[in-house]
């Protein structure tokens, strides 16, 4: 399988495996490069620990998951989250306030449309006002009929989809830095039950 290869400072790239000696063999799955945003510098950006989904169209998306960084009030139409690259301009986003379950991702409520995306401050405004509050930690949710439950795995490695073909492989058993890795819910430890937690002192935050 090919991959795009990577044009930009490697230090913009969070290493999550702890050891490839226990990866699995990846599965493949083509992506919709229109499901991620454009960034600063021109490319379309899949990172290390990034999960991906298949939709209804057969197509793969990096899953439509964020946390909330900053508390929105009910009417705001602004919203910063820890990685807005992974929505879609006029895509419906839904808020799911805490997850213990697969079962909490199937009826989110709708908060709004996404009208525009900023990527320098991963910021998502959408078309009007937010139509219920939203707590700092809980998770914005893409509705695009991705599912937990069709989760195909975890990448490993920076990917641009731009710079070859849009194919990528995602991984079901790795040992990883949990503490690095863009998105993480509890509920996913039944979904991906062989990707291994490993702590590490000093490391980036969980999101």
């Amino acid at each position: 399988m090919r991959q795009g290869l990577v044009s930009f400072d490697n230090s913009k790239i969070i290493e999550i495996l702890f050891s490839e000696a226990d990866l699995s063999v990846p599965r493949g799955i083509t992506i919709d490069p229109s499901f991620i945003a454009t960034n600063p510098d021109g490319q379309k950006m899949i990172m290390p620990g990034m999960l991906i989904s298949r939709m209804s169209t057969g197509y793969g998306r990096v899953f439509p998951g964020s946390r909330v960084v900053t508390a929105v009030a009910a009417s705001g139409n602004g919203i910063v989250v820890r990685d807005a690259s992974i929505y879609k301009v006029g895509e419906v986003v839904r808020v799911v306030a805490a997850v213990g379950a697969v079962s909490d991702f199937a009826a989110p409520a709708a908060v709004g449309t996404i009208a525009s995306i900023d990527l320098t401050t991963n910021t998502i405004t959408l078309t009007a006002g937010s139509t219920s509050a939203l707590a700092a930690g809980s998770i914005l949710l893409g509705t695009d009929g991705s599912a937990l439950t069709d989760i195909y795995g975890i990448t490993v490695s920076a990917v641009d989809i731009l710079l070859w073909i849009n194919d990528v492989a995602a991984y079901v058993s790795a040992s990883v830095y949990g503490a690095r890795l863009p998105f993480w819910a509890t509920a996913l430890t039944s979904t991906l039950s062989e990707i291994k937690m490993v702590p590490r002192p000093n490391s980036f935050p969980v999101l």
